[in-house]
């Protein structure tokens, strides 16, 4: 499980362990009067005290839960159950609620902790089922006298572990297999989050930032330039002939290319420029922070290498040329439209120049 995917499972855990705090706080303002009322046919019971004492742990963990850490509430719902269960089992054996509340005991464990703990916990179940049983049947525990032929048979106790063992088996095993079903629901909808994250911001083919994101970036560096007076250009490359690469060599082989240019674009560049790619053999560079020497450095240093470095396709060397038309990002610029429209016009200069050339337009 990676991270973001642990991240998320233990937020869900979280809201979890709140709703199980809050809620079992308000049932037990129903639950504990009632079951305090046996108290009229049995006499008072340590079960009862301890429901007394659950109760208000939950009431004040309830109240205080958005300080309270996680182990906290997670611990006071596993604990509480587990302390009820066997008051529960150990006054009133198998008549009471100490069977169900051990199997939902074991299970919020599985949810709050994971399986590991699931298994412990219900194993420490079974024992604590197992020594009731044995002061039953063995006599050191006397049971009502109604049920008592009931809880002195070690028949009734054997298939009572059993049926938990089975019954807890299963509820651990789904929840455990859940939890994993979830782990990787979250994992694969992070991963179509970060997949269609990147599709709206980057070019499928060349992994560098597509038209959309590149536009407003710029539009931010516009607002920084405003603000600070700080220089900051604009280029837009054209790939010359790229048709032509196309028709001889194939699409794929165009791919390729255009792939290879990018590569070169990213690793020109310097750290906070912002390469993007336009569309077919259009890309585009942002220059933040940069004067007219520094850009024309950056842009000549692009031309020169892709000439010289032929892009090697199936063993054959495909040689390629860039135009590239430059301008400045200006304060009195009324959008990023006008300063596209200034690097356009000089890079349809470059190319009616003979192409292989940067134009500055002033």
């Amino acid at each position: 499980m990676d991270d973001p995917t642990r991240d998320r499972v233990q937020a869900a855990r979280h809201g979890l362990a709140d709703l199980a705090v809050v809620g079992f706080a308000l049932a037990l303002v129903v639950a504990t009067p009632v079951a305090l009322s046996r108290a009229l046919v049995v006499g008072w019971l340590p079960s009862m005290s301890a429901l007394v004492v659950i109760t208000a742990a939950y009431w004040i963990v309830a109240a205080l839960r958005s300080r309270a850490p996680y182990l906290l509430k997670a611990a006071l719902v596993v604990g509480s159950a587990f302390v009820f269960a066997a008051f529960e089992i150990h006054d009133l054996g198998l008549i009471g609620f100490g069977l169900p509340v051990f199997v939902l005991c074991a299970a919020i464990a599985v949810a709050f902790f994971g399986t590991r703990a699931g298994v412990a916990v219900s194993l420490l179940c079974t024992a604590t089922i197992a020594a009731a049983g044995w002061a039953f049947v063995s006599g050191a525990r006397l049971a009502p006298a109604e049920v008592s032929a009931v809880l002195e048979a070690p028949s009734t106790w054997a298939a009572a572990i059993v049926g938990y063992a089975l019954v807890v088996g299963v509820a651990v095993a789904a929840i455990g297999r859940l939890q994993g079903d979830l782990a990787a629901l979250v994992s694969e909808l992070h991963a179509t989050s970060d997949s269609l994250g990147r599709q709206a911001t980057e070019d499928e083919l060349t992994g560098l930032a597509n038209r959309r994101h590149f536009l407003g970036r710029a539009r931010a560096e516009m607002v920084r330039i405003r603000r600070y007076g700080e220089p900051g250009f604009l280029a837009i490359l054209d790939l010359d002939h790229f048709k032509r690469v196309n028709d001889v060599h194939g699409h794929a082989a165009g791919d390729e290319v255009l792939r290879a240019f990018a590569e070169l674009l990213s690793t020109t560049s310097r750290g906070p420029d912002m390469p993007a790619r336009f569309g077919g053999e259009e890309f585009a560079l942002l220059m933040p922070s940069t004067g007219e020497h520094g850009a024309m450095t950056v842009v000549e240093r692009i031309r020169e290498r892709w000439r010289s470095s032929p892009t090697v396709v199936d063993g054959e060397p495909i040689v390629s040329t860039v135009s590239i038309g430059l301008t400045d990002v200006r304060p009195d610029d009324p959008g990023i439209d006008a300063t596209l429209r200034r690097a356009d016009a000089a890079l349809y200069q470059a190319k009616a120049a003979g192409r292989d050339r940067v134009i500055f337009e002033p």
